[in-house]
């Protein structure tokens, strides 16, 4: 009986090994192949989650392209802009950096639990390496490991398919056209502002966002922090520990300041997202401060504040 057992528990120790390392090897030629290359040559890049998806309508912007992602956290923004920066010729890389990017709530709920795998581990889980993959198996092991089987079925589906982009085709990232407009009616409704009584920082999300500006210096891309555009009514309690965190650690990095640019209500598709009406306004602003020099002022966000007054004004 104990023979049985003994090459019952090899062949599948043998199995085991033999998925292990089929998956390895395909994640190896996900990582390594030429797949990556945009299709067209953009001077500036957009990342970031739903506030910059929503935000900038790269059809209104010169030379830009925006591959931002609804809940999309740092985590997994940086892997997208490692395979695209080493890839791709790009002069400038926006990222978004707002408030509800710092608390560590984003971190449980944005990066291990298992919608999150679900969505983002299956782009880009073939481009960690073991320190990354460890976050992961250290927070959420059996949902890291019932996500195996997805990535390899979309990564071989696309191999199959003989696909020559995989930016493309997984979907990275892209500017979403929003009708939404319930500003108006949210504002009717008293939202329910936070107390804070103790913060803590979001390890993980500040972390791969160092990843990510030192992975652009090191490829001699400028990187720019973003704050888009919110309504004054969205909570901001946080504001004091996100000014911290621009002044002090992120202090050598330029952070352009839009949160008070202004729009009307009937331009928010809520608190804090724009519609297609407000990103338009937006982006033809941004793309005339692009034009105008905005990256090579002195004191960046004093232009910018300048030419958001003058637009408050009108």
């Amino acid at each position: 009986m104990k023979k049985v057992l003994l090459k019952i528990g090899l062949f599948i120790s043998c199995i085991l090994v033999i998925l292990v390392l089929g998956i390895a090897s395909l994640y190896r030629t996900i990582d390594k192949g030429n797949y990556y290359t945009l299709n067209k040559k953009y001077d500036n890049l957009i990342f970031g989650h739903s506030h910059t998806e929503c935000a900038f309508n790269d059809s209104l912007i010169n030379n830009t392209l925006n591959l931002s992602n609804s809940g999309e956290s740092l985590f997994y923004t940086y892997f997208k802009v490692k395979k695209i920066v080493q890839n791709n010729k790009v002069k400038n890389v926006f990222v978004s950096f707002t408030n509800n990017y710092i608390e560590y709530t984003g971190d449980t709920v944005e990066i291990w639990k298992e919608h999150y795998l679900d969505k983002w581990y299956t782009k880009y889980g073939a481009y960690m390496d073991h320190e990354d993959v460890a976050i992961l198996l250290k927070n959420n092991p059996r949902g890291l490991l019932n996500v195996q089987s997805i990535t390899a079925k979309k990564y071989l589906t696309f191999l199959i398919k003989n696909k020559k982009n995989i930016i493309e085709d997984l979907t990275w990232g892209a500017y979403r056209y929003s009708k939404r407009a319930k500003l108006d009616s949210l504002l009717k409704i008293n939202e329910v502002k936070n107390k804070i009584t103790s913060f803590r920082y979001s390890k993980y999300g500040l972390l791969y966002l160092d990843k990510i500006i030192k992975l652009c210096k090191e490829n001699k891309v400028n990187v720019y922090l973003v704050r888009c555009p919110v309504h004054s009514s969205w909570d901001r309690s946080n504001e004091p520990y996100f000014q911290k965190m621009v002044h002090g650690r992120y202090s050598q990095v330029p952070f352009l300041d839009f949160k008070n640019f202004p729009l009307p209500i009937s331009d928010y598709g809520d608190r804090s997202h724009l519609n297609y009406l407000g990103a338009k306004k937006f982006s033809l602003f941004f793309n005339n401060l692009l034009e105008n020099g905005l990256l090579k002022k002195d004191n960046v966000q004093e232009f910018i504040n300048t030419e958001m007054n003058k637009k408050a004004i009108l």
